[in-house]
């Protein structure tokens, strides 16, 4: 006989990854971009800024773009919240203390990154 957990529950196989729910500020302009691509697209405001950082990410990985903090510059800003995954939280973690900054301006800067993509492969559909 198998012993069972606390709570009487039976033991799964299934593992299930941590997930670092982190709240972050950003720029209302920011946010309502995200929001706007998150209709657009029907996803989450989450999974973008998932993807945000993944692509973030590899560009800094690779080199081609250094983290810049990104401090609040009297304007109006509100809360965001993201879902990441471990391997992806000790990245912020680590990269926010090197960059010496918050993790919060890492989420602020990927997504500002992300807009800024968007933004030239917009202009770049519509001279086509």
């Amino acid at each position: 006989m198998t012993a069972r957990p606390p709570g009487g529950r039976k033991p799964t196989d299934r593992t299930v990854p941590p997930v670092h729910v982190i709240q972050f500020r950003l720029p209302v302009a920011l946010y309502e971009w995200l929001r706007l691509q998150a209709f657009r697209e029907h996803q989450s405001m989450s999974s973008i800024a998932v993807e945000a950082l993944t692509v973030y990410r590899a560009e800094v990985d690779a080199g081609r773009t250094t983290v810049q903090g990104w401090a609040s510059r009297g304007g109006e800003t509100t809360l965001g919240n993201v879902r990441v995954d471990n391997d992806l939280y000790e990245w912020l973690r680590t990269t926010a203390f090197y960059a010496h900054t918050s993790i919060s301006a890492v989420i602020v800067a990927a997504l500002a990154h992300a807009q800024a993509d968007h933004t030239e492969g917009t202009v770049a559909a519509d001279a086509d």
